[in-house]
C-alpha cells in the first residue's frame, strides 16, 4: 500500500499508529497528507536513523577506509577502523542536522562550517575537543564538507594521495557523471623521462594524462587535484611529503589545489576543497543528483542519470526536506 511505502521508504519500519489511521481511513492518497505524514516519519528515531543511512548510501561512505600507521596516527588496523567509523558517523548527523534542524538546501550542507569530533584523531585534526555534539569549526581551512575527514580516506596510492579515488567520489557520487569501466590491460608505468620527485597531483597528472587513461581521468582527477590538500587522514598539509623516486628519500613538495572543473555544462575555476564544496552546493546538477540519489535510495535499482554531464539541469531552490517530501507526493513515489 501507499501508507507501507511511505514508511518503508522514511523509516525501513512498518506503518506506526498514527500512519496506520491514515491508511485506514484512505487520507494518505492525498498529497498534502501524504507530506504531513513525511515530515514527522522523519522526525521519529527510524526516521533520522533513515536520513544517515542514506547520506552514507549517497555519498559512498561505505568506501571510507582509514590506513593504519601512517605518521603522526593511530596505529593499530582497529584503531584506524574506528576512526573511519566516526568519520562516517560526522557526515550522517550533519547531513541529519541540516535537513531537519535547519530546514537547510543543499548550499548548507555542502557548506557547513560545523564538525563531530567523536574520535580523538578528528579531534586533533580540526583542532578542537573530542565530542559527539557538532562544533563550529575552529579554521576556516576546514569550511565545506569536503574538507571532512571522512572524504580523505580512501586509503593511498602507493607512496601518493588518493587523487583518482577523491576525484571520482565527487564526480560520480554529487554530481551522477559517468565514468566508463576500466580497460583490460592498464598501463601503470611512469613515462621514463617522469621527475624523480613529484606531487601527488604531479604523479597523476603525469600517469594519466595521456594514452587511453586521460578520457576518464580528465573527467574526475580535476575534483581530486581540488582536495589535494589533504593527508590520506583527513589532515591538513602544509606540505606535502613524498619519496623522491631515485633515492627513497621523503622529501616536502609544494601543495597545488587551484584546477578547472566542469559544473552545470559550464567549466569554473576553483581554489580549493572549501571552494569547490560551496560551488558543487549551488549546482543544479548537483540538486538534480541528490534527487536522483533519493529516488534510487527508495526503491532500491541504480537507474540513469538523465542530465548528461554537458547539459543544464534544472533549476532546483528547494530546501534538502522538501526535495524528499515533493518525492514522496509525486506520481513518480506513487507509481513505484
Amino acid at each position: 500500500t501507499m501508507g507501507s511505502r511511505l514508511a518503508l521508504t522514511l523509516t525501513n519500519a512498518l506503518p506506526d499508529k498514527d500512519l496506520r489511521t491514515k491508511i485506514a481511513d484512505g487520507s494518505v492518497l492525498k498529497t498534502d497528507v501524504r507530506k504531513a505524514e513525511a515530515q514527522r516519519l522523519l522526525r521519529t528515531p527510524f526516521g533520522r536513523q533513515t536520513l544517515r543511512h542514506f547520506a552514507e548510501q549517497w555519498l559512498n561512505l561505505s568506501l571510507v577506509k582509514s590506513p593504519p600507521g601512517a605518521p603522526g596516527y593511530v596505529a593499530t588496523t582497529e584503531e584506524s577502523a574506528l576512526v573511519a567509523a566516526a568519520a562516517r558517523q560526522e557526515v550522517g548527523v550533519l547531513f541529519e542536522n541540516t535537513l531537519l534542524n535547519d530546514g537547510g538546501k543543499l548550499a548548507d550542507f555542502m557548506g557547513t562550517d560545523d564538525v563531530v569530533p567523536a574520535h580523538d584523531w578528528l579531534a586533533k585534526v580540526y583542532g578542537t575537543a573530542k565530542s559527539n555534539d557538532i562544533k563550529p569549526a575552529s579554521s576556516v581551512d576546514r569550511h565545506g564538507l569536503l574538507t571532512r575527514v571522512a572524504f580523505a580516506l580512501h586509503g593511498a596510492y602507493g607512496d601518493y594521495l588518493p587523487i583518482a579515488h577523491r576525484g571520482y567520489a565527487v564526480k560520480v557520487t554529487m554530481l551522477c557523471g559517468s565514468i566508463g569501466a576500466l580497460p583490460d590491460m592498464i598501463d601503470t608505468t611512469l613515462p621514463a623521462n617522469a621527475p624523480d620527485v613529484m606531487s601527488s597531483r604531479q604523479f597523476f597528472e603525469t600517469l594519466t594524462e595521456r594514452g587511453t587513461c586521460i578520457g576518464c581521468h580528465a573527467a574526475m582527477n580535476p575534483y581530486g587535484y581540488a582536495m589535494s590538500a589533504f593527508s590520506v587522514t583527513g589532515a591538513r598539509l602544509a606540505k606535502e611529503q613524498v619519496k623522491n623516486r631515485k633515492t627513497q628519500q621523503m622529501v616536502e613538495v609544494d601543495v597545488r589545489e587551484q584546477v578547472d572543473v566542469q559544473l552545470d555544462a559550464v567549466e569554473r575555476a576553483i581554489t580549493n576543497a572549501s571552494d569547490l564544496s560551496d560551488a558543487i552546493g549551488g549546482s543544479a546538477q548537483a540538486a538534480a543528483c541528490f534527487a536522483h540519489r533519493f529516488d534510487q535510495y527508495a526503491v532500491g535499482v541504480k537507474e540513469d542519470f538523465l542530465c548528461s554531464d554537458d547539459e543544464t539541469a534544472p533549476a532546483n531552490d528547494l530546501s534538502l526536506e522538501e526535495t524528499i517530501l515533493d518525492y514522496v507526493a509525486s506520481s513518480a513515489f506513487s507509481a513505484r
